[in-house]
């Protein structure tokens, strides 16, 4: 997709939507975009009808991943008061939306975040998502930047709401337990440092959530 030489938008939209509804994972190879899908509509329709899971690049070609969870919600589930100190100025996570607390071994899970910035960036932050299992060991992790790195926080408009949704695979071996979902913000000229967040107001070491792999 796009069919033939491309060009026909409305076409690919909904052959891509129906691709969208008969399967629950979806693996996608972009090559040649500039010159058959130049708006980018697979991915754009992708990424409003799924979660965007992993991306592994080859060369020129890229392989995604995506997890078929529902559609990706326009607007937070829980409100919440985080805010992210970046050189710029602050960052609010608005809120987010988890498709589901409770999940099994193999399935994916999936959180849409809610970002906002008071004054423009100048620097593309990314945002790392991780699943922690009850040991505190990595299980799972999503890293791109905002929208599935089609809303670079270069780009934002101040009070502009950017939708943002990740998505993570459990592995099929993972053991039952409460896990932890991390969220946070880095430059990727500094990867290993986190943005300083503020919680309700107080200093907090990162922002978490609770999930149950049953």
């Amino acid at each position: 997709l796009p069919r033939g030489l491309g060009g026909d938008d409305d076409q690919t939209h909904a052959d891509v939507n129906a691709v969208i509804a008969d399967h629950t994972r979806i693996f996608v190879v972009f090559w040649g975009e500039e010159e058959r899908d130049p708006n980018r509509v697979v991915q754009a329709t992708l990424d409003e009808g799924a979660y965007p899971v992993a991306s592994w690049w080859f060369g020129d070609v890229r392989l995604a991943q995506y997890a078929v969870l529902g559609e990706t919600p326009d607007s937070p589930q829980v409100r919440t008061d985080a805010v992210f100190s970046a050189y710029e100025g602050p960052i609010h996570l608005d809120g987010y939306a988890l498709n589901s607390e409770n999940a099994h071994p193999g399935d994916a899970l999936g959180i849409a975040l809610f970002w906002r910035t008071d004054q423009p960036l100048e620097i593309r932050y990314k945002v790392t998502v991780q699943l922690l299992g009850p040991d505190g060991f990595l299980v799972a992790q999503h890293d791109a930047e905002p929208n599935n790195n089609r809303s670079l926080t270069t780009t934002w408009t101040p009070d502009e709401i950017i939708p943002d949704p990740h998505g993570l695979a459990i592995p099929r071996d993972a053991a039952p337990g409460n896990y932890t979902l991390l969220i946070a913000l880095y430059d990727p000229a500094a990867p290993l440092d986190r943005l300083p967040l503020m919680l309700d107001g107080s200093p907090a070491e990162v922002f978490t959530l609770d999930v149950t792999v049953e």
